[in-house]
């Protein structure tokens, strides 16, 4: 479990005076000989008198926050630790902008931010280096990408699995009540089928929602279980439930809750707690690992166009029309143009772009007194000459993964259950940046050299499943129902009406547009309520 700590340093002599009791139960030194050290929220080394060094961990499962308090730096595990420790707080009104009116990609950015004036935050494997009179920050650890892997398909397929079993042989080794999420895709179910070869017997649950959803994927989740022998805890998530669960999240999370996902994993993990399990095995990561999400997919026709294999492109673009068309988002040449000429630069191998309407979505709900110009818009990484791997690593470090991460951690505390990634591990995301491109896809097939090692271990109801569905919560109905009042309550409190902030006359109009089913703005909903009931939460 997750050990919460604030301690303060004088900056003039880099030297700790004062500090709360847990603190001394986290200091681990030589912990970089560890790759994955996940025990623990932060690692502070004392080398000497004068330098000090404050770690977060590789893929930033914890957080790390600290702010400048005069001559001194207090640094905590949570906001409440360094509320604890003297600091004031006061909230950011960028960070409300961009939460409320931008899309859920961009809530990390600008790097080393919080939701709080003067407050920042580690980025994922960095470290903040302490000497007298002076500080800076280091990125300490980083994926490595090996191009000269002359294995067979076979050899780098044994070798793979080999590394997914020790990670989670470490993870077992914590001797915990655990239980394995299971969904109808590729990644829980080879953590499930892995599991099942060590200890015999994994205990694995799925979520299931009272509503009939679009992405229902209940039917396949028990398939693969049966196929298993293994028994399935279903999870039932009520609509009833929901905002008194966001109101608990508010009351407790270091920052809002940025999809109603993270808060039904909040609910989730209360009912495995009930039912005598503290510890969650969890997929995630394994998108990343295995090029799994959706647009990861234009990232890769990217890397074929600017490789020239444009054989292996037109193969792998029938297979994406074929599995991932809809209605909505098509999937066809005329949509891939318009990616390239938005997304992505040729002159520069690797260097994706910013979606500019996706990051400005909903900045038409701000008050017209609010200068946008000020907005900072996220600064992209393209560390390696990939556009995929560029994607993944922008996913894994400043986009996707981060929010998911910090509101599991705040899940953790709340509920007494903790997570673990077997995906999330240095060794397995080094495996996974260095496998040949054209393992990675076969004839528009995600995940294809995952699908192909685990023959005979992964039971063909997800092995061959190759339509993504996700994990979705009807949202949208509910903003028709239960959650309509909650916005109007919201849009009329004084509060809001106070701040200036908003144009709530736009933000209504949305709100009447979703319920008339002239478009689906659940996102921009969910981020305008859960924002707002965070802040009310923490200012009373």
């Amino acid at each position: 479990m997750i050990n919460p700590f604030w301690v303060i340093i004088d900056l003039k002599k880099a030297r700790v005076v004062n500090q709360n009791k847990k603190f001394n139960k986290i200091i681990y030194d030589g912990f970089l000989s560890k790759k994955n050290f996940y025990g623990a929220a932060a690692i502070l080394k004392k080398l000497n008198d004068g330098l000090i060094e404050v770690y977060r961990d590789q893929f930033g499962i914890h957080q790390v926050f600290y702010s400048f308090q005069k001559n001194n730096i207090h640094i905590s595990t949570t906001i409440d630790g360094l509320k604890k420790s003297g600091v004031k707080l006061d909230f950011c009104i960028k960070k409300n902008i961009t939460f409320v009116t931008s899309h859920y990609r961009y809530f990390v950015h600008p790097s080393n931010s919080s939701y709080y004036q003067n407050v920042f935050s580690l980025m994922p494997g960095q470290k903040l280096i302490i000497r007298k009179n002076s500080f800076n920050l280091k990125k300490y650890i980083n994926i490595k990408v090996n191009r000269k892997v002359k294995k067979s398909f076979e050899q780098l397929g044994k070798e793979y699995l080999k590394i997914i079993e020790d990670s989670i042989i470490e993870k077992l080794e914590l001797k915990k009540k655990s239980i394995f999420a299971l969904s109808s895709g590729m990644d829980s179910s080879t953590l499930v089928s892995i599991a099942k070869k060590l200890i015999g017997n994994p205990k694995v649950f799925t979520t299931v929602f009272e509503e009939r959803t679009d992405h229902d994927e209940s039917t396949d989740v028990m398939k693969t279980s049966k196929s298993l022998g293994l028994k399935l805890y279903k999870i039932p998530i009520k609509e009833r439930r929901v905002f008194d669960e966001l109101e608990d999240f508010s009351h407790d999370a270091d920052e809002p809750c940025a999809t109603i996902t993270q808060l039904m994993h909040k609910m989730v993990s209360a009912k495995i707690k009930k039912l005598g399990f503290n510890l969650i095995f969890s997929g995630l990561g394994g998108d990343e690992a295995h090029s799994g999400e959706i647009e990861e997919y234009l990232y890769y026709f990217a890397d074929l166009k600017y490789l020239k294999m444009s054989k292996k492109l037109s193969e792998d673009m029938v297979g994406w029309k074929k599995y991932h068309s809809t209605k909505i988002y098509p999937k066809n040449k005329k949509t891939l143009d318009s990616f390239f000429k938005k997304e992505i630069d040729f002159k520069q191998q690797g260097k994706v772009l910013l979606n500019i309407d996706r990051f400005y979505s909903y900045i038409h709900v701000l008050n017209n007194e609010i200068d946008v110009s000020k907005i900072n818009e996220p600064i992209l990484r393209n560390p390696y000459k990939s556009y995929l791997l560029n994607k993944i690593y922008q996913d894994l470090f400043h986009e996707t993964i981060p929010i998911v991460l910090n509101a599991e951690t705040s899940n953790a505390r709340n509920t007494k259950v903790s997570n673990v990634y077997p995906y999330l591990n240095h060794d397995v995301m080094n495996f996974s940046f260095s496998l040949p491109i054209e393992y990675r896809y076969k004839n528009g097939v995600t995940k294809h050299f995952l699908r192909e090692i685990t023959k005979n271990i992964v039971p063909d109801s997800s092995r061959k499943n190759y339509f993504k569905k996700g994990w979705n919560a009807p949202t949208d109905k509910w903003f028709k129902n239960t959650f309509k009042d909650k916005v109007l309550d919201m849009i009329n409190s004084q509060d809001v009406r106070n701040r200036g902030i908003y144009d709530l006359k736009a933000i209504k109009n949305i709100l009447s547009q979703h319920i008339k089913n002239k478009q689906n703005h659940m996102m921009f909903l969910w981020q305008f309520l859960s924002y707002e009931t965070w802040r009310y939460n923490k200012k009373n």
